[in-house]
């Protein structure tokens, strides 16, 4: 069976995604990004997966060393 592109391309839309808003800071400086891949890694802790392009703004931010408190 084939399937053409335009079919193909019509049920994908069809198809829900979530779309989600990735918020990082550091310092003073805050950013925020959709996400349309994320996925649940663990229940307890709960725990989420997201990709971030190294480089994306939001990569450098979550990627800086945090203080002590």
């Amino acid at each position: 069976m084939t399937l053409d592109d335009q079919l193909v391309n019509r049920l994908t839309w069809k198809i829900p995604n979530a779309l989600a808003l990735i918020g990082s800071r550091s310092g003073s400086e805050r950013n925020a990004m959709t996400a349309s891949w994320i996925t649940q890694l663990s229940m307890e802790p709960v725990l989420i997966g997201v990709g971030v392009d190294n480089t994306a703004v939001t990569h450098r931010l979550i990627s800086e060393e945090v203080p002590s408190r």
